[in-house]
């Protein structure tokens, strides 16, 4: 799972687009985070080509709070299928650190708890329909 954040590498027509003005949000809770070092960083997707990629359709990040929790909010998000995926940055270098076979160094979650016992979490594990009417708030642990 290699989540960054950066910006698009060029605007694409099949991308919908965000309004920032939009008072309406999608709020990702993680919460077990073992240490209050570095920070969140998360990525929300709206394509299953794009999932886990750094062609992510918004990126925020968080700082832990003392409880073990962060909070990563997508403002102005149209209605439609998304997922997300963070990770844990300890080290605050922008990258989901990879030990031997790339297997994930730092803690990372995704949106609906997904997860596998071999290789990173899959779209339609993570996927939920997000339907622009309402704040809407998500939960997943490390």
């Amino acid at each position: 799972m290699g989540v960054t954040l950066s910006a698009f590498a060029a605007d694409s027509d099949d991308r919908p687009s965000a309004d920032p003005d939009d008072p309406l949000s999608i709020t990702f809770v993680i919460s077990k985070a073992k240490s209050r070092e570095g920070r969140v960083l998360c990525g929300l997707y709206a394509q299953e080509a794009k999932w886990l990629s750094r062609d992510y359709f918004q990126g925020a990040k968080s700082e832990i709070d003392e409880h073990g929790r962060a909070r990563c909010e997508f403002r102005g998000i149209p209605a439609g299928l998304y997922a997300i995926s963070a990770f844990h940055d300890l080290d605050s270098d922008n990258e989901l650190d990879r030990k031997i076979f790339g297997i994930p160094s730092e803690p990372y979650c995704a949106s609906r708890n997904a997860r596998r016992a071999f290789g990173p979490p899959r779209w339609r594990d993570a996927v939920f329909e997000y339907p622009d009417i309402a704040p809407v708030e998500l939960n997943a642990e490390f």
